[in-house]
């Protein structure tokens, strides 16, 4: 992001990562104005249950972590149905809103 977008600030905040958001989602909720939402999608739990921790230091309300579940289907000719082989989830999801400290 450029610097001239962050200093008016940001009235959202979304992060997808396949490592470890927390650095990235530290360095940005500064500049996320206060009343506005954020969500960090992460495959993996843990990151973003210490996330949660630190983020309520920064303003973060109202947050949740949830699973998202992802479901493939199997479109064949005059047919269509769940894939037969699966993943059990998508990923996690955490999600708030900020606040004024």
């Amino acid at each position: 992001m450029s610097s001239s977008v962050l200093a008016q600030g940001i009235m959202g905040l979304v992060v997808a990562c396949r490592q470890y958001p927390n650095d990235v989602v530290k360095e940005l909720m500064p500049f996320l104005h206060p009343g506005h939402s954020f969500v960090v999608f992460s495959p993996y739990k843990e990151p973003l249950m210490e996330l949660y921790s630190e983020v309520r230091t920064l303003g973060g309300t109202n947050m949740r972590l949830s699973e998202t579940w992802l479901r493939h289907y199997q479109v064949l000719p005059q047919r269509t149905h769940p894939a037969i082989n699966m993943s059990g989830g998508g990923g996690y999801l955490l999600y708030g809103t900020k606040v004024i400290k």
